[in-house]
């Protein structure tokens, strides 16, 4: 069991979904969950769970607050998942962390998780603020030397554990954040979407990056170029998704980056009309 003043119930779904949620409910904090592949949260070969804080970035410009405490806290077992409003549509998800060494999207949804602790939320926003948690605190770009965003199609994934959570959440919308180094692809400021097989991917994408001054980078058919990518996978299972890049060098933030990120993060939310 979760210490730390958390009261935890443990959800485990279908095993032939391979995967599971830990319910934590936090009155000061709402509520909080964490996302794990099969059946076992503290399984060696599928564990995600990290000591996120151990990562100097995350340690240093991470808010001292509750609710950041409680989100490094829950991330030391698992992918930690934070629900912000009151379970009404829109249902929509963000996740950062899909790479550990992609930094600024993860300190941005950490900054957006404390954005809206206490706003008013038109409808329900899902925030994975570090998808591999374990990678976050090492800085490493792979998790058991996979890529998360090349496996989001794979059964026993952290990535694709997201996509069966969308699913069974509801989720109406994703959002994925990233990062890209410079002589990287794509290498600039840019938001990446496809228009088949859901067109709504396109119609997110160019809004966001009209007022995110991003790059807006479309392809016809999700899972052709990037088959296994968190974005192409939710679009391909019928939930609109885009990428959303920022340039930075991996295992790097800086201030601008951040807010860049989280202004994208805010666009999608604002296409979104959650706020």
């Amino acid at each position: 069991m979760i210490k730390y003043g958390f009261t935890v119930l443990l959800l485990v779904l279908s095993c032939f979904m391979q995967i599971g949620f830990a319910q934590s409910i936090d009155g000061n904090n709402g509520k909080m969950m964490l996302i794990y592949v099969g059946t076992d949260y503290y399984n060696p070969q599928t564990m995600t769970g990290g000591e996120v804080t151990h990562n100097q970035y995350i340690k240093d410009h991470v808010a001292n607050t509750d609710i950041s405490n409680s989100v490094c806290r829950l991330a030391k077992f698992g992918t930690p998942m934070i629900i912000l409003g009151n379970g009404s549509s829109p249902k929509v998800m963000i996740t950062a962390g899909v790479h550990g060494n992609e930094i600024p999207a993860q300190l941005a949804a950490m900054e957006l998780i404390n954005y809206l602790k206490g706003r008013e939320i038109n409808g329900t926003v899902y925030v994975v603020p570090f998808v591999s948690p374990n990678g976050t605190s090492q800085t490493l770009r792979y998790w058991n030397h996979q890529n998360l965003n090349s496996n989001a199609n794979k059964e026993g994934t952290p990535s694709n554990a997201v996509i069966l959570a969308c699913k069974q959440l509801g989720i109406e919308r994703l959002g994925d954040f990233h990062s890209t180094q410079p002589g990287g692809y794509p290498g600039n400021y840019s938001v990446l979407c496809s228009k088949s097989p859901e067109y709504e991917s396109y119609v997110m994408a160019e809004y966001i990056s009209s007022y995110s001054n991003s790059s807006l980078i479309t392809y016809d058919l999700a899972g052709v170029d990037y088959e296994g990518a968190v974005e192409d996978v939710s679009n391909i299972q019928g939930i609109p998704a885009v990428t959303c890049e920022v340039l930075s060098p991996q295992g790097v933030a800086t201030e601008e980056t951040v807010h860049r990120s989280f202004d994208q993060m805010i666009k999608f939310l604002e296409y979104c009309k959650i706020v």
